[in-house]
């Protein structure tokens, strides 16, 4: 059951790898306040969150990860951020950014944000 309600947030870490390993020639250009790099970051993690979030909470085979969904859900999101960011440094034409790292853990606490304001918030 545990893969059954997780696999829309798997598919999701799926595309989040394909999308940052990408070679970097091949991201848009955009300047502005906030680059369109930390906006696809912040973005792609807040959602990645949320999956995991309802995932952990709809399933019933570890009580552990249905108890603790917020705490593992963030700590998941910001680990795997750390990852690929250090994977990115191993792919020609990106590298480690330490600013994607605050875009990323940003997303992750958003991602619990909206969490909360669509399943928790009471009227």
């Amino acid at each position: 059951m545990f893969l059954r309600y997780s696999f829309f947030s798997l598919v999701w870490a799926l595309i989040i790898l394909i999308l940052t390993l990408m070679p970097g020639n091949d991201m848009p250009k955009v300047t502005g306040i906030v680059s369109f790099d930390k906006l696809a970051h912040f973005s792609i993690f807040s959602v990645q969150v949320l999956l995991l979030i309802v995932s952990f909470q709809k399933q019933y085979s570890f009580g552990f990860f249905r108890e603790n969904s917020i705490p593992m859900a963030i700590g998941i999101g910001i680990v795997y951020g750390v990852c690929i960011e250090i994977a990115q440094s191993l792919i020609p034409e990106r590298s480690f950014e330490f600013l994607d790292i605050i875009a990323d853990s940003s997303g992750c606490f958003a991602g619990y944000l909206f969490f909360y304001m669509l399943y928790k918030y009471d009227y």
